[in-house]
């Protein structure tokens, strides 16, 4: 009888050892499945959102070079107005930017880089005023540096892999090779400045939100004026709350033409940089650069001044 109980236990013990590997085996088994599952769904999801980002690519290129064509036609005289469109049942949105809207990276003022830096990037004035300084030694051609500025030796001493370019900017991602520009105000400047154009000044009848908040010095009820004057199409602009120093006497191009499609819950942007002339014949104008596929929630358009 005890052998038989001892044998009967040892049978009971084994048994259960199994049952338990078993669940084990199970457990790990499903955790696999629900991770090829969720990589599954994570990889389609990627491949739709490339897919989506493609397609608005292509129609988004469509529309810019028709609003080119019609440009050539009719130029922009005093506004911007939103253009919309229909491509293939693609709702699109079409709006055309002077370089004149923006702030000029290579001709700009130190005191209107200083107001961009200031109130496009919200920095303290003093750094904003350094790095206006830093901005314009790294484009000048000279090695003297201003008072807030910096030169060769003071990138060489802050051991940074760049160097002024004593020269023009060529893009605003050379905006990160200024010593003391990070990521974060680099981000927050890309859609302020341009490299395209030599206008000094900005035209506020097409600037968008975010730069008339430069030239406005920060004061929301001067860009919510001016805001609420373009939405009426008012032919007469009040710019008396603007600092005069910082206008453009004039528009001009080339043009940021910008074509966006809204979603259930994004904004896909597509931007080209045109000029107008062409130095061959056989081409009505120049595209001088493309700007990848961008989405923003809907909640931050307005704050990102699209």
């Amino acid at each position: 009888m005890r052998h038989r109980c001892r044998h009967g236990g040892d049978g009971i013990s084994q048994s259960g050892v199994a049952l338990v590997v078993v669940m084990w085996l199970v457990a790990a088994l499903s955790l696999l499945v629900s991770g090829l599952v969720a990589t599954t769904r994570a990889d389609l999801r990627g491949t739709q959102v490339l897919k989506q980002f493609a397609v608005h690519a292509a129609l988004g290129d469509g529309a810019i070079r028709l609003a080119a064509s019609q440009l050539k036609v009719m130029p922009l005289v005093d506004r911007s107005p939103a253009v919309r469109l229909s491509l293939d049942d693609y709702e699109l949105v079409v709006e055309v930017l002077p370089a004149s809207a923006f702030v000029n990276l290579n001709s700009a003022s130190i005191e209107l880089l200083r107001d961009t830096l200031q109130f496009g990037a919200d920095l303290p004035e003093a750094q904003a005023q350094m790095l206006a300084e830093r901005i314009a030694d790294w484009r000048d051609l000279d090695e003297d540096p201003l008072p807030g500025g910096a030169e060769r030796l003071a990138y060489e001493a802050a051991g940074s892999r760049f160097r002024p370019r004593n020269g023009p900017f060529e893009s605003v991602d050379d905006l990160i090779q200024v010593l003391g520009v990070n990521l974060e105000v680099h981000d927050k400047l890309r859609g302020l400045f341009t490299t395209h154009g030599v206008t000094p000044g900005v035209d506020p009848r097409f600037a968008p939100p975010a730069v008339l908040r430069v030239v406005a010095a920060g004061n929301a009820g001067v860009v919510e004026r001016m805001l609420s004057a373009r939405r009426a199409q008012d032919p007469v602009f009040d710019m008396t709350g603007l600092t005069q120093q910082h206008l453009a006497q004039t528009s001009s191009g080339p043009y940021r033409i910008l074509a966006s499609h809204r979603t259930e819950r994004t904004l896909l942007v597509r931007a080209r940089w045109i000029d107008l002339s062409s130095p061959r014949p056989d081409l009505p104008w120049t595209e001088l650069s493309a700007e990848p596929v961008e989405s923003f929630e809907i909640d931050t358009e307005v704050e990102r001044g699209l």
